[in-house]
């Protein structure tokens, strides 16, 4: 009785399932089935959980005996019809009990990797259960099916669309005001990170507690995640999302190559959201690389792409790239260039922001005052990370002036594009200096006209001398004179000289006047 009971049940479920005109005798028993929308390499599996058959016209339906218990857990007897949760319940049961192993499929289909879909000839009729899995990471629904579909006059080939999702991540780093792969800085400078991720569904009865969703992003040796800001989550609006991350929030470990930093996504938070958006901050350190290839930043996403086994998937990481660039100044006599000259000292400002240096070997490394309060000890400068850059390491033995070598070459890394003066402070012993400050701009060179063209290279602005390829640095010579030189017209040194001759000629005009007045008198 409770079987007929749910087979009742089941035949209200599948609008197909009413009445049947006794003229299907003549058509045919089998049909296509079509699936479209499937990526390649995907293993389709077909449960046949009710067989129709046709004897003398007459069609009756069968629960497949490896279904029952199934079926007889639901407690289906109505026979005026289901509800539409209650044909969910079937669904959800099917999936929550058949395994990989059992019950068997009763057909197993791969598609070639070309394929989008594909279609099986020959289907008994019947209801079928479909299960879909490949190796790209396509999250695949299972379905409930009918072979053949309804068609008004009678009955045609089933053709049926996959339920997939795919998730996808888009990493951003921020220059300016402007969001894109590429994008430069100082030494020093805190950069933005954001990483926008599409969310994954599930069937309904996925439990959202066994989903992996999770985040790795490396950072390489040049940059340090700023764990003092840790990170936000927020919806496709710019809403936070409260309490997406799991207890704890994001992790790090630090490794001879870089920082990776784990976030763990807590789906119960975030299954709602078609996506999120992840930002976070990390700080340009000294170790930075100057030029190509840059600082990389790269994110991958692990998810659950199988719910009944498990299984996950992890995408292809997508990457930014932060550049620094440099400065090769050459101290060399005035009229004869191939002369070098060591000694030479310069202070390096911005925007009067003032640089200090760390030097190793012959390179110098630039740091701002923004990032760092500079406190002297003898001749040498402690950097302590100010408010924000608490991950920053303190910075020691550093100098305020850089130093020209043996070569008469003074090269500066971790610049940021912009405009810098560099300030002579001291000449080279028996020279003079011909001009006491030099204005230069690094300026970006672009493939185009936007911030994704960054190549990591100085464009060959006015004044760079680098006539070579190109590369990270701005080249400049900077000159000496073996004699003292007057400054340059409109200078200030100018304006004193001229100021003192002034009062020094008013002077001997008193002093003459005086004199003659003197001698007017004793006559």
């Amino acid at each position: 009785m409770k079987i007929k009971k749910l087979l009742a049940a089941l035949l209200s479920c599948m609008v197909i399932f009413s009445s049947l005109s006794l003229a299907m005798a003549a058509e045919p028993l089998s049909f296509d089935l079509t699936v479209n929308d499937l990526n390649g390499a995907t293993q389709v599996k077909l449960y046949r959980v009710v067989s129709i058959d046709e004897t003398n016209g007459t069609l009756t339906y069968n629960i497949n005996q490896k279904y029952q218990d199934i079926f007889d857990e639901l407690g289906v007897d109505t026979v005026a019809g289901l509800e539409t949760q209650q044909v969910k319940d079937i669904l959800d049961a099917l999936e929550a009990n058949i395994t990989d192993v059992s019950p068997a499929a009763d057909r197993t289909e791969t598609i070639a990797a070309s394929q989008e879909g594909f279609t099986l000839t020959g289907i008994d009729m019947g209801y079928y259960y479909i299960t879909m899995a490949g190796a790209d990471g396509t999250i695949y629904n299972p379905m409930l099916v009918m072979v053949p579909e309804q068609d008004g006059a009678g009955y045609k080939d089933t053709v049926v669309t996959a339920k997939t999702h795919r998730p996808t991540i888009d990493k951003e780093i921020k220059e300016g005001t402007s969001w894109g792969s590429k994008a430069d800085a100082d030494v020093g400078d805190i950069v933005d990170f954001r990483v926008t991720v599409d969310v994954p569904v599930y069937a309904d009865n996925v439990d959202p507690a066994d989903v992996v969703f999770r985040l790795t992003d490396k950072m390489s040796t040049g940059l340090t995640w700023v764990e003092e800001q840790a990170a936000s989550v927020t919806d496709g609006e710019g809403s936070p999302v409260t309490g997406a991350l799991k207890a704890g929030g994001p992790s790090s470990s630090k490794g001879v190559d870089g920082t990776t930093v784990t976030f763990d996504f807590d789906y119960e938070k975030i299954k709602d959201e078609s996506s999120i958006i992840v930002s976070y901050k990390a700080v340009v350190n000294k170790d930075a690389v100057t030029g190509v290839p840059g600082n990389n930043n790269s994110v991958d996403l692990t998810y659950t792409d199988d719910p009944k086994t498990g299984g996950t998937f992890t995408t292809t990481p997508d990457n930014t790239t932060l550049y620094t660039y440099g400065l090769n100044v050459t101290k060399a006599e005035l009229g004869n260039a191939d002369i070098v000259l060591a000694g030479a000292e310069f202070t390096l400002t911005k925007g009067g922001s003032k640089y200090y240096f760390v030097k190793n070997g012959n390179i110098y490394t630039a740091f701002s005052e923004e990032a760092y309060s500079f406190t002297a000890a003898g001749d040498t400068f402690s950097g302590t990370p100010k408010a924000g850059y608490e991950s920053l390491e303190t910075v020691t033995g550093a100098v305020d002036t850089v130093v020209s070598g043996s070569d008469g070459k003074i090269v500066i890394n971790g610049l940021d594009a912009g405009t810098y003066t560099l300030t002579e402070t001291k000449a080279p012993e028996d020279y003079y200096i011909v001009s006491d400050t030099v204005e230069f701009t690094v300026a970006a060179e672009k493939i185009a006209d936007n911030q994704d063209g960054l190549t990591g290279s100085v464009a060959k602005s006015s004044g760079n001398e680098n006539t070579a390829a190109a590369d990270a640095y701005y080249y400049k010579t900077i000159f000496n004179s073996t004699q003292y030189v007057l400054p340059k017209t409109g200078d200030m040194g100018v304006k004193i000289i001229i100021g003192c001759g002034a009062v020094m000629i008013a002077a001997a005009c008193v002093m003459l006047w005086a004199r003659r007045k003197k001698n007017e008198n004793q006559e």
